[in-house]
């Protein structure tokens, strides 16, 4: 089977491998499921591909319907697919489980910086995860998604405008291909990246990373990165402001594989001005 799990309105795709029937052309495989006092069958009809002896079918589960074709099938219910080998005398059986109810979703958040957004959200059993977003009160038509199957999801989100409100909803579908959509009751989530500081901007560095970040490129080996602090190198032992500055090396480490890290600047809104000066000092 190409699962082990299915739901209803799916089709299960079926494989038997088996040598001595080399040229035969067809294969019957018999399917049965069954949950608590029921038990519903069918006979599935497999044709042998161009890969000589090895057979191939597409079998229908139906939530309801004539029992004759499709396969009825109910939430909870073992699926059995089984066919009898000639030459070892027995029967060989694959089974799946019958799994009908999306994954609930819970716990919807966001966070935001100026162009980057982190969505997270839990699910009551492992999903993929799917964030669809869009301009604020237009339908979500952007899409970032993760295949992994997990309970606790977090997608990242890039590329964004700084000072703008974004709608969004969270989807994620389980092995069987249950979804769950949470769209807020119809009404989306919201989250607003933050707004860019516009000139005249300042920094003394006193008040924390204030939106600097570092950058390490991770194809160079390096043992010392730009950090926060007051120096005490050797060479400066106070920073021009009044006790902390950015260094690469702000206490005198011995630098044993090179400097490969970078420090990126918050982002500054330049709209509307034809020109502008940045000034810093440099010790």
């Amino acid at each position: 089977l190409d699962n082990t799990v299915y739901t209803t309105n799916d089709a299960v795709t079926v494989e038997v491998g088996d040598a001595d029937l080399t040229g035969a052309g067809q294969l019957q495989v018999s399917f049965a499921a069954s949950g608590g006092s029921h038990t519903n069958q069918t006979t599935l009809t497999l044709s042998e591909t161009t890969h000589r002896g090895l057979f191939r079918g597409n079998l229908a589960l139906v939530s309801g319907g004539a029992p004759n074709g499709p396969l009825i099938v109910v939430n909870g219910d073992a699926l059995n697919a089984s066919y009898f080998d000639a030459s070892n005398g027995s029967n060989v059986t694959a089974s799946a489980m019958i799994d009908t109810v999306p994954p609930g979703i819970t716990n919807v958040a966001a966070t935001t910086d100026f162009y980057n957004a982190r969505v997270t959200w839990t699910t009551s059993k492992p999903a993929d995860s799917a964030v669809q977003y869009g301009n604020l009160n237009q339908p979500p038509v952007n899409t970032v998604y993760n295949a992994l199957l997990v309970t606790n999801h977090s997608i990242n989100i890039s590329g964004l405008l700084a000072n703008r409100v974004y709608d969004y909803q969270v989807v994620s579908r389980d092995q069987a291909g249950n979804t769950g959509v949470d769209d807020n009751g119809g009404k989306y989530y919201s989250f607003t990246t933050l707004k860019a500081p516009a000139p005249p901007w300042f920094d003394d560095m006193e008040n924390g990373t204030n939106g600097w970040t570092v950058y390490t490129d991770p194809s160079f080996g390096t043992n010392v990165y730009w950090t926060l602090g007051t120096p005490h190198n050797g060479l400066v032992n106070s920073a021009y402001s009044p006790v902390n500055c950015w260094g690469s090396d702000l206490q005198s480490q011995p630098i044993d594989l090179g400097a490969h890290t970078y420090l990126i600047s918050p982002v500054i809104d330049l709209s509307g001005l034809k020109q502008a000066t940045l000034t810093f000092y440099d010790c």
